[in-house]
């Protein structure tokens, strides 16, 4: 029965590590595809538009569209920082909630 539960208890670290393992670095990238009247959608033809990446320890960072303006300075597009932005809260939010349940699933282990 004892070996049972260290087995089980071996079995949930390590499944908690590789969660842990996975959860350090959170990468969103947001990605567009061209489209016309003569033609549909190929979404695996997809190409990145931004990219962010945010590690565990706070440390982050970010490729964002950039495009000239009639002046020649570069700009970010607008509606694609917007809604990577949106993707971008989504994913911490999820990863937040996920960490929650996991310290909480861990203190009731404690007792």
């Amino acid at each position: 029965m004892a070996s049972d539960f260290g087995t089980t208890m071996r079995g949930v670290a390590e499944k908690i590590a590789h969660y842990v393992d996975g959860a350090a670095t959170l990468t969103v990238e947001t990605r567009f595809v061209e489209v016309g009247l003569d033609k549909g959608a190929k979404f695996e033809d997809a190409k990145p538009a931004a990219r962010t990446e945010i590690k565990l320890d706070g440390d982050n960072s970010s490729v964002l569209p950039m495009m000239k303006n009639e002046s020649g300075a570069l700009e970010v597009d607008a509606t694609v920082y917007e809604l990577h932005m949106k993707n971008v809260q989504a994913a911490i939010d999820y990863r937040a909630k996920m960490v929650g349940q996991l310290l909480s699933a861990l203190q009731s282990l404690r007792g």
